[in-house]
């Protein structure tokens, strides 16, 4: 993502981003550091909280990745839009002749026939 800092969007998203996977790994070094009191009477009760904080900075990390991140990477640096994702469009481009000029035609191919017998 370093080519693509020059843009303040990408820079934006780029910090919220890193500061979301520091906050992940600040509450899991938290969580390491538990097993030092391992044989503690509260070591579940604290453990369980540390998991929980882990969880809601992972669900924030997802957030930022899905709202923010993959927005950024579609839109701005694939530059892939809606038409993309609609897949394959079949498109009838044979212009049709006006209502007046098919029924002068089918006239007149009429009466071609009516001649012919």
């Amino acid at each position: 993502m370093n080519n693509f800092m020059s843009d303040t969007q990408t820079e934006k998203v780029m910090k919220s981003f890193s500061a979301s996977i520091e906050d992940v790994a600040k509450q899991f070094n938290a969580f390491l550091t538990l097993f030092d009191e391992l044989q503690s009477s509260d070591f579940k009760s604290i453990s369980i909280k540390s998991i929980d904080a882990i969880k809601k900075e992972i669900a924030q990390l997802k957030e930022i990745i899905e709202q923010r991140v993959q927005n950024l990477l579609e839109k701005d640096i694939l530059a892939k839009n809606w038409i993309d994702d609609a897949g394959y469009v079949s498109l009838n481009l044979n212009k049709q002749k006006p209502f007046d000029v098919q029924l002068f035609e089918k006239r007149k191919n009429h009466l071609k026939n009516m001649g012919n017998k």
